[in-house]
């Protein structure tokens, strides 16, 4: 009989423990299994959780835990995406907000992220705008080259028909002389 309390003793402390922290665990590990993923897994887990929501606004599932969004967010801003969308991970974020109530601490942290996400994306933007101009940089001084090397020819050119226009000068008075000679 001892044994049996003992027994459900256990169980009812184990049944506790996995009820009052499962979902707190359960966020807390997705985020880190999201965190961890490697540059070559990250488009594949975008486009599951993008056809998960698609089905959720299709009609063919009813719910979608709003953690998706949350997840979304943490995958389009990842440091190892390679083609990282701050924008998307704003509205996502944005839409897990909408979806889910925040306590204090927990809407502050989605704001600090929000501030993040937004400066990120700022100066990914800097950044396009800087690649754009380093390019345009680059096809202007490549033009400036191919003018340069034009003008050189030119000149040339323009040294060789002062050279003829001189010998023709020196051909036009030997001939004044030598008719004058002739005269």
């Amino acid at each position: 009989m001892f044994n049996f309390a003992r027994l459900a003793f256990a169980l009812l402390f184990v049944v506790f423990l996995t009820i009052g922290c499962a979902d707190k665990h359960l966020f807390r590990d997705s985020t880190n299994y999201y965190m961890a993923l490697q540059h070559d897994n990250i488009a594949d887990e975008i486009l599951f959780l993008e056809k998960i929501i698609e089905e959720k606004e299709s009609g063919a599932t009813e719910y979608v835990p709003p953690e998706t969004y949350y997840f979304l967010a943490l995958l389009y801003s990842h440091n190892n995406n390679s083609a990282p969308d701050y924008d998307k991970a704003i509205r996502a974020l944005d839409r897990y907000e909408k979806l889910t109530p925040l306590e204090g601490n927990e809407r502050l942290e989605i704001q600090y992220l929000r501030n993040i996400l937004h400066e990120i994306n700022q100066l990914a933007q800097i950044r396009e705008e800087h690649e754009c101009l380093k390019q345009e940089k680059r096809s202007l001084l490549n033009k400036c080259e191919s003018l340069r090397q034009k003008l050189d020819t030119l000149n040339k050119e323009n040294e060789t028909m002062k050279n003829h226009i001189d010998q023709l000068k020196m051909l036009d008075i030997r001939l004044e002389q030598k008719k004058r000679a002739i005269r």
